[in-house]
């Protein structure tokens, strides 16, 4: 069996988005089929990413409008005023971080091993990825939509890796 036969399911990490959604937003999460969503147009997206190392190496992006991560900042920090770019941008990062561990913390218990996760990268270019694309939901977030991928983009089946 490979690193890769054991990664968490599509329906854990949607338990793992509505947790983080509640939890964060005391809001709701709903996951929509894939390809139907039409979400941020590329003039207004921003990219979250973090990578995932160790027995699993991947990438976790979090894809959201700019309007997304103001509304959020708002809603956690300070309802009433202005939000500039780098508020909204850090506290875009921080969800990004927060998915990524919850998420990373399925890997290490799938393969009964810990994996590390780096620091969130937020931009308004998608990350160049060289890998297998997982994982590729979308969710309806208090009416916003978000994109949440993952790709593995390691050698994750392999001696040493959870594989034979």
């Amino acid at each position: 069996m490979n690193a890769l036969s054991r990664l968490p399911s599509r329906s854990e990490i949607a338990e793992v988005v509505e947790s983080v959604m509640v939890t964060l937003l005391s809001g709701s999460s709903t996951p929509e089929s894939d390809g139907l969503a039409d979400g941020p147009g590329p003039s207004e997206a921003w990219m979250g990413a973090v990578t995932v190392s160790g027995p699993f190496d991947g990438l976790i992006v979090l894809r959201g409008s700019r309007a997304f991560a103001q509304r959020l900042f708002r809603q956690l920090v300070r309802p009433k005023g202005g939000v500039s770019d780098d508020e909204a941008r850090d506290l875009f990062g921080e969800l990004t971080n927060v998915l990524g561990g919850n998420i990373k913390a399925l890997f290490s218990a799938s393969l009964d091993a810990t994996c590390q996760l780096s620091l969130p990268v937020v931009t308004a270019d998608p990350p160049s990825v060289h890998g297998k694309q997982l994982l590729d939901s979308w969710f309806v977030v208090g009416g916003d939509r978000v994109q949440l991928s993952v790709f593995d983009t390691g050698r994750n089946d392999g001696p040493g890796r959870g594989g034979p």
